[in-house]
């Protein structure tokens, strides 16, 4: 069973190796519960109106970053 917990918004700029972006943040947590698995972990989409997502974080229970993944170019 998958279950988005919370979110919330808030805006911020970033600043990536493909520029400087004016984002809406969308933090959630996420709770996946399976026979043999099992996922609590918080989400952070860095998202540009009318271009895309430009970055994407994966912290664990503890606010650990786990991964990142950052826009680093546009063509």
């Amino acid at each position: 069973m998958r279950k988005i917990l919370s979110f919330f918004l808030i805006f911020f700029c970033i600043n990536a190796l493909a520029g400087d972006f004016d984002c809406i943040v969308v933090r959630e947590r996420k709770k996946e519960d399976a026979p043999l698995h099992h996922l609590d972990n918080y989400l952070e989409n860095w998202y540009v109106p009318n271009l895309g997502y430009v970055r994407h974080d994966v912290y664990d229970e503890n606010m650990v970053l786990e991964q990142s993944e950052v826009l680093v170019r546009i063509q």
